[in-house]
């Protein structure tokens, strides 16, 4: 049932919940576990699902465990800059950024592309991401 899974999810993330969240979620999904070379304060990248959407667009999810705690206000920027990086020197289009700490933790952002005649623009790193603390209520 999706509420079972989505309880897993916030009470105990990894990124195999998160694998079965989205296998049950939508079928066309490509799961692999492709690992990334660890960057800056980011121990762990790892893509593990892609689609194609409408128009050719490319689409990835990606899970980073970073080195130091996760809270509300840490990282945003520096994890924003990596997801950028990622999209841009992989060819996708969008991609949601799962990052999560030791303590279970984590922020899931989406960033994707905005096209604007040749110009290339990016998503705000503020506008669209969330993050759940273990342990916490949550009724969004």
């Amino acid at each position: 049932m999706q509420s079972d899974i989505i309880k897993e999810l916030i009470d105990s993330f990894s990124p195999g919940v998160l694998i079965r969240f989205l296998e049950e979620k939508d079928e066309e999904f490509e799961f692999l576990r492709e690992k990334y070379e660890p960057e800056g304060d980011f121990r762990e990248i790892e893509l593990i699902a892609r689609k194609e959407l409408e128009d050719s667009n490319k689409f990835g999810v990606w899970v980073i465990k970073t080195q130091a705690e996760l809270s509300e206000r840490s990282g945003k920027r520096k994890q924003f800059e990596l997801a950028k990086n990622i999209l841009k020197n992989d060819f996708f289009d969008a991609g949601l950024f799962a990052f999560y700490d030791e303590n279970g933790n984590f922020r899931l952002s989406l960033v994707y592309a905005i096209y604007k005649g040749k110009k290339l623009e990016l998503s705000s790193y503020k506008r669209y991401t969330h993050f759940i603390e273990k342990g916490k209520r949550y009724r969004t």
